[in-house]
């Protein structure tokens, strides 16, 4: 009996909140929509703006970036000869013969090579304050019985290389 008596409170209820499509629940929903439609215009217009500041920026940065490549073409003399090109937009690399530098089949710098490195370390100093450099060895697959001793493949060797100049830098 009691089940009986909540079904007929709640069925009013019910039918009460399904009937609603006369003139006022109309006239909300368009109101309500035209606020919304209002908000929407709104975020369009900010980010539309948004998207000129970003579109202004990436210009300025494209400016910037040219600038700095007009500015390490400038710098590359003091590294000559090497071979020098922009990897993409954020990467220049830098080739340096390894003959210049060490004692063939070991990661030995010579003479000319440390003299060689402290110019480079100086112009990389100088111009690039700040950056970081990824330096990468590489060799020949000619190693004697003797330096297999101590570089059992090129890899060690080209690593020990690598090494040595980053401890030069």
């Amino acid at each position: 009996m009691v089940d009986m008596q909540r079904l007929i409170v709640a069925l009013p209820i019910i039918l009460a909140g399904c009937g609603g499509s006369g003139p006022l629940t109309e006239s909300g929903e368009i109101a309500y929509l035209a606020e919304k439609n209002e908000q929407l215009q709104r975020e369009i217009s900010r980010l539309s703006d948004e998207n000129e500041a970003a579109r202004a920026s990436l210009i300025e940065a494209d400016q910037a970036l040219a600038e700095a490549r007009a500015q390490v073409s400038e710098t590359v003399p003091i590294v000559e000869p090497a071979s020098v090109a922009p990897a993409n937009d954020l990467e220049l690399i830098v080739v340096l013969s390894t003959d210049e530098f060490f004692v063939p089949g070991t990661a030995k710098l010579n003479p000319a090579g440390i003299e060689r490195m402290r110019a480079v370390a100086s112009q990389l100093k100088q111009d690039y304050t700040g950056r970081t450099f990824r330096i990468e060895g590489y060799t020949d697959n000619t190693l004697s019985a003797q330096q297999r001793d101590l570089y059992p493949s090129n890899w060690e060797l080209s690593a020990g290389r690598a090494g040595m100049l980053a401890r030069h830098l």
